[in-house]
């Protein structure tokens, strides 16, 4: 193992317990990190990276950037992004439809256009990603490929297309 990954459903006392173990054998931790104040407790008590989350709050993107603190925004899951793939007909050529199950395909809802609402939402996030990263956080590249619509190989290279759209420096995205 390389690191040790709790989940936000793992009780505060035994997060501790874990992070405490983890430093006495130079094992780095990670973790959920949804909540403002789960952000706050695992970057006090030692977490390498905040997996799922996009924090919008400036005050923990600060305590974030001076702990050295990753992010993995997981910009796939639950975002127009995805969306806006699917709807462009040259996202799902002959070599996305021959390792992605049809059924996959279709119950992510292909060739779905977003809502005008939808798209200003994924302006949001695009702006949120350039702000993090532009105050310092470092960001992963992510999928949580066990959700609907986030699929095991594509979904790597959408999340750094996303960073890209987002303002990042496609050498730092590459990074």
């Amino acid at each position: 193992a390389s690191f040790i990954k709790v989940y936000a459903s793992l009780p505060w006392y035994l997060k501790t317990e874990v992070a405490a173990e983890a430093k006495k054998t130079g094992m780095p931790i990670v973790g959920h990190g949804i909540a403002l104040d789960e952000i706050t407790r695992s970057v006090n008590f030692g977490i390498k990276s905040i997996e799922h989350s996009g924090p919008n709050n400036d005050d923990i993107v600060k305590m974030m950037s001076h702990a050295g603190t990753w992010l993995d925004p997981t910009p796939t899951i639950f975002s127009t992004g995805n969306t806006l793939k699917l709807a462009d007909s040259a996202t799902l050529d002959k070599k996305f439809r021959t390792f992605i199950p049809e059924p996959e395909i279709e119950s992510a809802g292909f060739g779905r256009k977003p809502s005008e609402g939808q798209i200003a939402a994924w302006k949001n996030t695009l702006a949120s990603l350039k702000r993090i990263h532009d105050s310092g956080v470092k960001m992963l590249d992510g999928t949580d490929a066990l959700m609907t619509g986030v699929f095991h190989g594509p979904s790597v290279h959408w999340v750094l297309q996303f960073f890209s759209e987002a303002g990042i420096p496609n050498i730092v995205v590459l990074k």
